[in-house]
């Protein structure tokens, strides 16, 4: 549509605009070292997500989410590794970023434990204006016609849990970061994101667990924003999660693991806002290979992912 078109090319060409947010997906639960490298090791063995997501199903160039993780704690110690990989595109704007994660986690009691991380990484943001109908391409010194930019990111966090409950802070990316154009001229920008999650495990029943999750975004010059999830996991084998942000979006996920080691799931979710009226929601499909429990660490209040 033309006139989505003209929303990103504002968002795109003032500088005091911020650029893309990073990715807040409904299924955060199921990748949670993208958000915080302290989770880095936290399952007993070695876990790889692949997420893909489509959103605003209608708009002509929007946003489409790749997004890959793995970690594991390393054998017979307290540190944890991880990597992941995001490639997110919203109509000329693309963004990939890869990032290593480092974790150490130490005994606070018999039950409690607490994980201290830092990621580190590469952010490549680049705009192809041939995408775009300029009437005067001189304007907003856009002669270069395509702009790329590398930049670093450092992050950190912490993480404490137990086989009950998990609690979360982290800033996947300290640094502010600028996008210029060959001419050093600002066409966007970046502020820190702080994150903060938890989690709950309650015991239904032998094997089937409820466990209400939340995850809160704070960022200079933004609403604060809090999604939470209700996911319910019975045997292992079946997990179902509902989802909502309120005066946002409402959505839901179902996944089923097979071979023992592997999970795939679907989620769809929907605005509830007047932007509803608008697109066709968000559609994400999830991958999880897992292999597990060799090194019978203390598990996290999670569903090993």
């Amino acid at each position: 549509m033309k006139w989505f078109k003209v929303i990103i090319l504002f968002f795109v060409f003032n500088p005091k605009i911020y650029s893309q947010n990073d990715p807040k997906l409904s299924i955060f639960s199921f990748n949670p070292i993208m958000y915080n490298p302290a989770y880095a090791g936290s399952f007993d063995g070695l876990t790889i997500n692949s997420i893909y997501s489509t959103q605003w199903v209608g708009f002509d160039g929007a946003p489409k989410t790749l997004l890959l993780s793995g970690h594991s704690i390393l054998y017979n110690s307290n540190v944890g590794v991880g990597l992941d990989v995001i490639s997110d595109k919203i109509g000329a704007v693309n963004e990939n970023a890869i990032n290593g994660n480092f974790a150490y986690h130490v005994n606070l009691s018999e039950t409690i434990r607490l994980s201290l991380g830092l990621k580190a990484g590469v952010n490549l943001f680049n705009i192809d204006y041939n995408q775009f109908s300029i009437q005067d391409p001189n304007e907003n010194d856009l002669a270069d016609r395509n702009v790329s930019s590398n930049n670093l990111l450092i992050g950190t966090g912490a993480y404490l849990y137990n086989e009950k409950w998990a609690l979360g802070f982290s800033v996947p990316n300290m640094l502010e970061t600028k996008y210029l154009n060959d001419v050093n001229n600002q066409i966007a920008n970046k502020k820190p994101y702080y994150f903060f999650t938890g989690a709950y495990k309650f015991e239904l029943d032998e094997e089937i667990f409820l466990q209400p999750n939340f995850i809160t975004r704070v960022t200079d010059g933004a609403p604060i924003s809090t999604l939470v999830a209700l996911n319910l996991n019975w045997e292992d084998k079946f997990v179902t999660s509902l989802n909502f942000e309120m005066d946002v979006s409402v959505g839901g996920f179902a996944g089923f693991r097979f071979f023992e080691n592997f999970l795939a799931g679907y989620s769809y979710d929907i605005s509830v806002n007047d932007f509803g009226r608008y697109n066709g929601g968000v559609h994400t499909f999830l991958l999880n290979y897992r292999l597990g429990d060799y090194w019978s660490k203390k598990k996290c209040a999670c569903f090993t992912f």
